[in-house]
């Protein structure tokens, strides 16, 4: 690496200014541009492969003279200044090695001498750069230079000199093999502080996702391990967990539990808001408010000694809907344990909404209409006569504009709540539709039928999206997760299934029930299923 003469470098601006002048007043110039301004570069370019400002303003002003494009002259520099920048390369990465070496050991022994000419050789480095690296990196030996005195000067100095020359040598000597031992301790010590600080990072990230599946945050979970790198020493644990987060997010690794026994068919259930609460009906004739997650019986409210469908909680939880056998809708509070509105059909009530504001209530019967309430005044809003069968479901969406409602007649109906009109009618089931949900979206609808299918529907054009079989029996429930990512269907085939809502796939089947099932319930977090049965028992479902 021959350092450049900078001073021969501007002396020689007035020779190139006399060859542009040649140039331009040179017509008939034979000689190849290119040629001349890669001499130019050379000239420029200093042992590094860097070009000073002012050398890159000559350039410049070569470059225009000789009608050359960027393009041209970025090519020839690559060509020209490369091989300076790779030699540049092999001098640093010699002075890496020296430096580790000298961490190593010093004074460096006759192998490791020994080895560094090899890598000199092998890099091509002259013995002058090997000297202005060695000047850089290995403090001079005091020693050496009074014995070059010594030497130079034998004649002149005293065997008393000599000695004190000796011994400030050592002392030196000493001193910086100290300074050396100290300097590697230090570098020891970093090394182990970053390991454990590392460790300690690991542990602590192992700790918080196997927190994570404990307390069932799946999505958390799998996005937080899919970070983890593969160099990392827990890398094994972490894809373990990721598998289990996995498949607990596709209900692979659910627990059942029962959380009551009736004496009847339980025909309805649905969480409150806040998932802290379960009401439940059944053919016992009673709504039940059930503890979760401990089944405890906490209210219990007496209807019209008749079966009782559906329930439903208002946003806050302090109103309870419920519709009974006996053609009635109940409206409870549920502070008091007093009803306060009572509206009334000419059937049975199979189904019962009511709208995210609080104001409307929603009611489907026997006798083929849905019913719309207001709840402050207890005046009918609209009365729905647009089915010609027996309404089993119902359900308002999350704005609280549409309701939807699925019918014994195979129809799906759309109603505009503002005007009263009838939007859309959907077909394609080939049996009674039993339930019907709206995503929290509000784009699609999801119903379950008496064919053994789930239809999942464009709300807006009322075209099918898809089809889900997978029950070997008729579809009673259906319900989706506050997310909008999954299905859950209830059927008489005694299990419930559990769908991917945008790809249709069946995640898994929850098994547990001895008889029909006929009502879902998701909770508020996704978390947990709430089912009831003809085997009149309640479970609830975690995955």
């Amino acid at each position: 690496m021959v350092r450049y003469d900078y001073r021969e470098r501007y002396q020689s601006a007035a020779e190139v200014i006399a060859d542009l002048k040649e140039i331009s007043n040179n017509p008939n110039q034979t000689i190849d541009n290119r040629e001349i301004y890669r001499e130019e570069i050379v000239r420029r370019a200093s042992y590094r492969g860097d070009i000073s400002i002012v050398g890159r303003g000559i350039l410049d002003e070569l470059r225009e003279s000789l009608e050359l494009s960027q393009e041209e002259t970025e090519i020839i520099e690559d060509e020209v200044l490369n091989p300076y920048r790779k030699y540049q390369e092999k001098g640093e990465r010699y002075e890496q090695t020296l430096r580790a070496a000298i961490q190593q050991e010093y004074p460096l022994s006759h192998e490791t001498r020994e080895e560094l000419e090899c890598l000199q050789q092998i890099l091509g480095l002259t013995q002058e750069d090997i000297e202005l690296i060695e000047d850089r990196v290995i403090p001079k030996s005091i020693l050496i230079k009074f014995k070059k005195i010594l030497l130079n000067n034998s004649q002149k100095l005293s065997i008393n000199r000599w000695l004190i020359v000796v011994i400030i040598s050592i002392v030196i000597v000493v001193i910086f093999a100290i300074y050396g031992y100290i300097k590697f301790q230090n570098y020891n010590q970093m090394l182990q502080q970053q390991a454990l600080e590392k460790e300690q990072k690991e542990a602590a990230q192992l700790n918080l996702l196997r927190n994570l599946y404990t307390e069932r945050n799946y999505e958390n979970c799998i996005s937080k391990t899919t970070l983890i790198s593969e160099k990392s020493n827990i890398f094994a644990e972490a894809q373990d967990i990721l598998q289990k987060c996995k498949q607990g997010k596709n209900w692979q690794n659910y627990q059942v539990e029962d959380l009551s026994q009736y004496s009847a068919a339980v025909g309805t259930v649905v969480f409150s808001p806040d998932g802290k609460m379960l009401a439940t009906g059944s053919r016992e004739t009673t709504v039940k408010i059930l503890e979760i997650p401990t089944g405890k019986v906490i209210n219990t409210f007496r209807a019209d000694d008749s079966p009782i469908w559906s329930v439903a909680f208002n946003t806050d939880a302090t109103q309870l809907v419920a519709g009974t056998y006996d053609w009635r809708v109940i409206v409870w509070n549920l502070e008091t344990g007093e009803p306060f509105h009572v509206f009334e059909h000419r059937a049975p009530i199979w189904s019962v909404a009511m709208s995210p504001d609080n104001e409307i209530i929603a009611s489907s019967s026997g006798d083929r209409t849905v019913k719309v309430w207001d709840l402050k005044t207890g005046f009918l809003i609209f009365n729905f006569p647009d089915h010609s069968d027996i309404i089993y479901s119902i359900a308002i969406s999350s704005d609280g504009k549409i309701l939807v409602s699925g019918s014994a007649d195979q129809t799906i109906k759309i109603e505009d709540l503002d005007t009263g009109e009838l939007i859309n009618t959907l077909t394609g089931h080939q049996g009674v539709i039993r339930s019907v949900k709206i995503t929290p979206d509000g784009e699609k609808i999801v119903s379950g039928s008496y064919d053994n299918t789930v239809k999942i529907w464009d709300l807006k054009t009322g075209k099918l999206i898809k089809t889900l079989s997978g029950h070997t029996a008729e579809v009673v429930s259906v319900d989706i997760s506050q997310d909008g990512r999954y299905i859950a269907s209830g059927s008489k085939d005694n299990s419930i299934n559990i769908w991917d809502l945008d790809t249709g796939e069946l995640l898994n089947t929850l098994t547990g029930h001895t008889d029909e099932i006929y009502t879902v319930s998701f909770s508020p977090d996704g978390n947990s299923i709430a089912s009831g049965s003809k085997d009149r028992t309640i479970k609830l479902w975690r995955r």
